[in-house]
């Protein structure tokens, strides 16, 4: 009797198709502390900065209400949890950010702004240049045109913005006053004045009172504000509830030299680990959950917002939990969030975990991501065997054929099976090793 000996597999891969680069986990919304009055202000002396790279306007005769095109700041600039790129001078004494003008520029009113708004000195101010009285100007004013200029000086990450008012008479009254609005890369807000101590008028119309409607400070909406009122030298006092839109510089002038100062809390995000390695994953399964955590471990009781957590790179990392709240407060508990595996081919794979946070200096951090993808493969020496061979009736006949496991992952053998004109004829007489390790044959 004719006996053969056949084993037929079948092979099975697998085709991941990648319809994804990233992944966000959307989280809640941020804390209502977060805001302008998060901001830590500071009074102090100081100098003025460079200013006169590009003049916007320069001696117009009792201009007011003046209002630049958007010009670019040359970086970004981060105001109240947004980036701007873009601000917009006024004659009256402020800038907006963005490219939308402010509504009702002369009318100072920081505790309801239709755009962000940074006022130096906003009231009716104008601009002198003698136009309507020459023969006293150049004399009796000391001569100095007026004018708005800015310039941006630094290099990164370390560039300000400074635009400056110069000689401006303020509110009507012929007191010719000098400041500028700084505005940093890393966020920091200054506003520095000089001559805004109230002297004898030097025009002809007898005012020497100084602004008594005019505001200071920080505006975005209507309840987002940080409203200055002068104290007198260089002290001063802020509010957020109450603003202050009627300085009066008779009564508190402002010292020369003085330099209110807004910086970004000191709130600083930790992130533990900065790498999750799966190792060998059998593609197709999940590994289990490797985790992180983040904390607030800045000094200042502000409270630590985590805006974002995004993965990019492969699509084999997912994130499988997270913290119920997204907010944390100084030396607080710390809020942990896990990572999955699942691997869809063979190899390794990588990605970037992204935190980004109101952190000041360590406001976005990156975990890498790293796992390797194991699949069961294998070879067959022969695909045919019996061919051109005989075999005495009642006797029976061996062949071989050797598998070798060459993938990753042990490769596991679910079934043989037999096909064709006589599959009764066959039968296996050695089974291989099963699972067969990788890199072993049988």
């Amino acid at each position: 009797m004719k006996t053969n000996y056949l084993i037929s597999l079948r092979k099975f891969f697998s085709v991941a198709l990648f319809v994804a680069l990233f992944c966000v986990l959307t989280l809640p919304p941020r804390s209502s502390q977060a805001g302008l009055g998060s901001l830590v202000f500071q009074t102090g002396t100081g100098t003025s900065l460079p200013a006169s790279g590009t003049v916007v306007w320069s001696g117009h005769p009792r201009r007011a209400g003046l209002a630049s095109a958007a010009i670019n700041f040359g970086f970004t600039f981060n105001f109240d949890g947004a980036a701007y790129t873009q601000f917009i001078v006024y004659s009256s004494g402020y800038v907006s950010l963005g490219s939308t003008q402010q509504s009702n520029n002369t009318n100072p009113n920081i505790g309801s702004t239709s755009v962000p708004v940074i006022s130096g000195f906003w009231g009716s101010n104008v601009m002198l240049s003698g136009g309507s009285n020459p023969s006293w100007y150049p004399t009796r004013c000391g001569g100095t045109i007026p004018t708005v200029q800015y310039e941006m000086t630094g290099t990164a990450p370390n560039r300000v913005m400074t635009v400056e008012w110069n000689h401006i008479d303020v509110n009507h009254r012929e007191d010719l006053n000098t400041w500028q609005i700084r505005m940093y890369e890393s966020g920091t807000i200054e506003l520095f004045y000089t001559h805004m101590t109230p002297v004898s008028a030097c025009g002809s119309w007898g005012g020497s009172s100084s602004a008594t409607s005019c505001a200071i400070g920080l505006g975005n909406g209507s309840s987002d504000f940080v409203s200055i009122t002068p104290q007198g030298g260089n002290s001063a006092t802020t509010s957020t509830s109450s603003a202050n839109n009627t300085i009066d510089l008779q009564s508190n002038p402002i010292a020369d030299g003085t330099l209110y100062t807004f910086v970004s809390p000191n709130v600083q995000l930790k992130v533990v680990p900065h790498l999750l390695s799966f190792g060998n994953v059998l593609a197709g399964t999940s590994s289990s959950p490797l985790c992180f955590t983040v904390q607030d471990v800045g000094p200042d009781p502000v409270t630590l917002n985590i805006n974002s957590v995004i993965i990019t790179g492969s699509p084999d990392f997912k994130i499988v939990s997270s913290p119920a709240s997204n907010s944390y407060q100084s030396e607080g508990p710390s809020g942990t969030y896990c990572v999955q595996f699942t691997p869809s081919g063979p190899g390794l794979r990588t990605a970037t975990l992204t935190v980004t946070s109101n952190g000041r200096d360590s406001g976005v951090q990156s975990i890498t991501l790293t796992g390797i993808g194991l699949v069961a493969e294998y070879t067959i020496d022969s695909l045919i065997r019996f061919k051109k061979t005989r075999t005495r009736l009642g006797d029976s006949l061996t062949q071989y054929v050797h598998i070798t496991s060459i993938g990753g992952a042990p490769f596991f053998i679910s079934s043989f099976n037999f096909g064709g004109g006589d599959p009764g004829q066959y039968f296996i007489s050695h089974f291989p090793v099963n699972p067969l390790p990788p890199g072993q044959s049988d």
